[in-house]
Parts: structure tokens; sequence; C-alpha cells
């Protein structure tokens, strides 16, 4: 498979530990979710976080976006996870709670699952995050169609049939695959370890709850496709 096909192929699944040029992907919701899905629905967690409260009222159903492609998605409409998407490490989850104007953010289980992730694990949960999409994205198709929306019915096809050529790559994948996999895997592990000293931290809402200042911000930083460091960044988030 040619690094380009892979790429594509990995982008579209989520895995975007593998090559150098998926590190400056983000999260589905930045670059090909349907904008009819965004904020709109109880989305799925991609792995196995689980939450740990109820969902905030202000906070439900927001995106609020960083410089550098970084990106709060606060998709879920019951329960408290929210989507923390940077550029190279791709969507991770963390739960969060609400305090007045603090905002307290955790990526511990996140955090705990990727240090102890293996290829066979990674894949199972990236072949579940492509059938999700795909299941998404017919309903969406079935909409389109119905409003006679032929730019749109286009656009879905277009991305169902990335996902399908994803899902078939998943559930057969060739040698050269399985070796990038198991680097993707090395490389999350390590970023995983470095990241566990800041999984929590906390921002603080303006009086208007249109920007979010996080002070003690994680970011991963890459060295072409292997995981160098963690920095720490004062970032401010303005509500989409």
């Amino acid at each position: 498979m040619k690094k380009s096909l892979v790429c594509a192929v990995l982008t579209a699944a989520g895995l975007l530990f593998v090559l150098a040029g998926c590190n400056n992907m983000t999260d589905r919701g930045a670059s090909t979710q349907s904008s009819s899905n965004q904020g709109s629905s109880n989305a799925d967690s991609s792995s196995e976080v689980k939450p740990t409260g109820k969902v905030d009222s202000v906070l439900k159903g927001t995106r609020w976006a960083a410089p550098d492609y970084i990106f709060l998605n606060f998709n879920f409409e019951d329960t408290n996870i929210v989507y923390v998407s940077a550029r190279g490490t791709g969507r991770q989850e963390a739960t969060y709670s609400v305090n007045g104007a603090t905002v307290s953010f955790d990526l511990t289980q996140y955090v705990q699952l990727h240090k102890s992730m293996t290829v066979d694990k990674h894949i199972k949960q990236d072949i579940a995050k492509f059938e999700n999409d795909i299941a998404k994205f017919e309903k969406d198709l079935k909409a389109a169609q119905a409003a006679n929306n032929k730019a749109e019915e286009k656009r879905i096809q277009k991305e169902l049939e990335r996902r399908r050529s994803g899902l078939e790559h998943l559930k057969n994948p060739t040698e050269g695959l399985q070796r990038d996999l198991a680097s993707s895997v090395e490389n999350m592990k390590q970023y995983a370890a470095k990241l566990e000293p800041f999984a929590k931290f906390t921002g603080r809402l303006n009086s208007e709850k249109t920007k979010l200042t996080i002070e003690k911000f994680p970011v991963g930083v890459w060295d072409g496709v292997k995981f160098d460091r963690i920095e720490i960044k004062t970032l401010i988030f303005t509500k989409n």
C-alpha cells in the first residue's frame, strides 16, 4: 500500500499516529464530519472512555477552537465526555465537570487505555469507528436524497466510499499496514506515558461563556512520525 493511501485510510479511521503526512489532521469534526451532524447528535465514544457524570447544559453541543488546530467538541447529549483534538494526536476523549466558571478536564482514562494498547485492540476500535461512521453517513445520505440535495448527496457518497474502503483495509490488513500500526501503537504508548502527569487541567469561562482560557493545556510535539515531548501552553478557546 502506498503511503498516500495508508494515510487516507488511517486518517479516516482515526489512526493518526502512523505517518508524518497524517500529523496535520485533527478530529473528524474539524475535517470530514457532516455539518448536519456537528453538535446535533449524541456521538459515540471512539474508545472505552466512560462518562463520570452528566452533560453540562451550557457546553452541550458546542465546539471551541484555539490556534494551531486545537479543538474541544462537547458533542455528547447526555454524558460528560468531550473530544480534545490537536494536531498530530487526533481526537482524545476526556471527561469534564463544571463548577461555576471553572471547567475541569480529565484525560486519565484515555491515558490508561492507550498505555495498554495493542495492535489487535487498535484495529478492533477503528473497525468500530468505521462502522459507526458508515451508519451515520448512510442516514445522512437518505436525508439528502429525500431533500433532493444533489451536492450534499455527492459529498456524503464520497465520505461513504472512503470509510468503506478503509473498513476493508482494516479487516484485511496487509503486512505493511500491520507494521505501520505497530509503530503507531508504540508512539501512542510513549505519548500516553508522557501525557499522564498532565492529564488533569482546568479552564475558566468568561462571563459571556464565549471564551475558555486554559493555562496548562498539554500539547504533543512530534519529530516527523515520532512523538517527541509534551509542551504546556496557555490557550484561549473561542466558541464557534
